[in-house]
């Protein structure tokens, strides 16, 4: 535990608690809560998947993403009409292009091609895209987020347009969604202490260095890019799976600031972050959707607050902006602030520990 640990045991250390700590508390909410607690925590881990992997990208390459939504939802659908029972599809989309309407696959085989072919979109969109730098190439994602959305909800005799596209098979269950996260985490965590996540994150805090250092700049971004999308794309097919029922506008600007609310409250810079923001902001929206409904609280009935839970992310986003533009962690990984702790406690300075590299 000193200045010298290596990238690998920073890696190791960190995502064994992460790992730890959400493996605990998804093992817990079946033992302790209801059927309703289990499916918010299954929402949870799918929306802690979706935040991790746009910390990929944005967390280390510090460009704003305001497209990754486009990801979930193709994944979503690719492996919502590829898994459909044939007699639904024959139903709901009897012209559907490629035939697909007269086959089905089982999940495995229609999460893995939906993955690929996110993957491939996410080559192809991440090339043009990371050829600009800031704010165009924020504009730049947000087309692509508005090019799916259009497709998704134009495109009738595949996706079923604005009606929702039903019968969708549930197979995602808490401890499939957990399992996967705790595999993402394990990714964002190692991802950031790579080779390409350190060239990444110096060509966030100064491009033209990095360049003049030999850093491929968009090589990299293109890189994290493509990782970033495919993991949200999983999101997208938990999604799917655990709802059973899609439109358009479930993968569009709601989720969109739901997920940035995430990331920018626990702190976009680390794994730890998104986690943390995650936390607090699902455990707000519960409060703040009894809230709405007009508890009665100490004696008073309180009145019904239609739009509080997205006034509570509104007002989330702002106060981080303004008082914590970092987030609560800032630079922090769980694995940082634990040594920092022990150090304290053993009259050394917490200097003399490991620090996260930027």
């Amino acid at each position: 535990m000193n200045s010298g640990r290596s990238p690998y045991a920073k890696w190791l250390g960190g995502s064994a608690a992460l790992c730890l700590a959400l493996l605990l508390s998804g093992l817990l909410v079946p033992i302790l809560g209801s059927r309703a607690d289990v499916r918010i925590a299954t929402g949870f881990f799918i929306n802690l998947i979706v935040v991790l992997g746009l910390q990929i990208f944005m967390g280390n390459s510090g460009i704003m993403n305001f497209g990754f939504v486009a990801f979930m939802g193709i994944g979503a659908y690719t492996s919502a009409v590829l898994v459909t029972p044939v007699i639904v599809k024959m139903e709901t989309i009897p012209n559907a292009p490629f035939g697909i309407s007269g086959f089905e696959l089982n999940f495995w085989t229609g999460a893995l091609i939906a993955l690929v072919l996110s993957i491939l979109i996410a080559f192809i969109t991440g090339i043009a895209i990371n050829r600009q730098d800031g704010i165009p190439a924020s504009i730049a994602a947000l087309s692509v987020l508005i090019i799916v959305h259009t497709t998704l909800l134009h495109w009738l005799d595949l996706t079923r347009g604005p009606r929702a596209f039903y019968r969708i098979p549930i197979k995602t269950s808490l401890n499939l969604a957990m399992v996967v996260t705790l595999v993402v985490v394990v990714i964002a965590r190692a991802f950031k202490e790579s080779k390409v996540g350190l060239q990444l994150r110096a060509s966030r805090d100064d491009p033209i260095a990095a360049s003049t250092m030999g850093v491929d700049v968009r090589r990299v971004r293109v890189i994290s890019w493509v990782l970033s999308s495919a993991i949200i794309s999983v999101g997208g097919v938990l999604t799917a799976h655990l709802l059973g029922t899609l439109n358009p506008d479930v993968f569009y600007f709601k989720i969109t600031f739901l997920i940035l609310a995430m990331l920018l409250l626990g702190g976009q810079s680390t794994v730890s972050g998104p986690i943390l923001g995650a936390t607090l902001i699902t455990i707000g929206l519960e409060l703040t959707r009894d809230l709405a409904e007009g508890p009665i609280v100490l004696g008073l009935d309180l009145p019904r607050m239609f739009g509080l839970p997205q006034f509570f992310l509104g007002v989330v986003i702002v106060l981080v902006m303004k008082f914590r533009p970092a987030g609560i962690l800032g630079d922090a990984e769980v694995d940082d602030i634990g040594l920092r702790l022990w150090a304290r406690l053993h009259g050394r300075s917490p200097d003399a520990k490991s620090q996260t590299i930027k």
